[in-house]
């Protein structure tokens, strides 16, 4: 099978697709501090934008969380030769100072990663899904990983178009 032309992947496919991400969202974001802990709630606001000729989405955002200022970036797009989803994110609340490298197979964004604790164990998993459901809402989900592979939600999203 032939690999798909980045120009075709922009008029009626992945790309096209992550063009429908762009713009100014808002809306609820709980995070989860542990299996089982209760959700803590925040308000997200998220902007989408197509760069480098609508290769990638530039997701930005920022919020409030436990009082305290938090903002990040997501660099998103559909590495077309392996026919894989690519991110490269970085917050000030989840990533410390570390980029967080992301990669998956799919219709959907849905990628996964590895990040270090402090405490020197095994690295931890991490995955990350996007999706618009049917009323055009942006979900954003993502998930820790144990090393043992245990998955427990990190964080779950629904964001309307402002």
């Amino acid at each position: 099978m032939p690999i798909p032309r980045f120009v075709d992947s922009y008029r009626e496919g992945d790309h096209a697709w992550l063009q429908h991400l762009c713009g100014s969202w808002n809306g609820p974001m709980q995070t989860y501090f542990g299996p089982g802990a209760p959700p803590v709630g925040s308000h997200w606001q998220l902007t989408i934008e197509s760069v480098l000729g609508g290769r990638f989405v530039l997701l930005r955002y920022h919020a409030e969380l436990d009082g305290k200022p938090h903002e990040g970036i997501a660099l998103l797009g559909k590495y077309l030769l392996r026919n894989t989803w690519e991110m490269v994110w970085a917050d000030s609340f989840h990533t410390g100072t570390q980029l967080m490298f992301n990669t998956g197979k799919g219709l959907l964004p849905e990628v996964s990663g590895q990040y270090a604790v402090p405490d020197g164990s095994p690295d931890w998993g991490w995955r990350t899904r996007l999706e618009l459901n049917a009323q055009k809402q942006l979900i954003w989900k993502a998930w820790n990983i144990t090393p043992a592979g245990e998955e427990a939600l990190a964080f779950d999203g629904c964001f309307s178009r402002t």
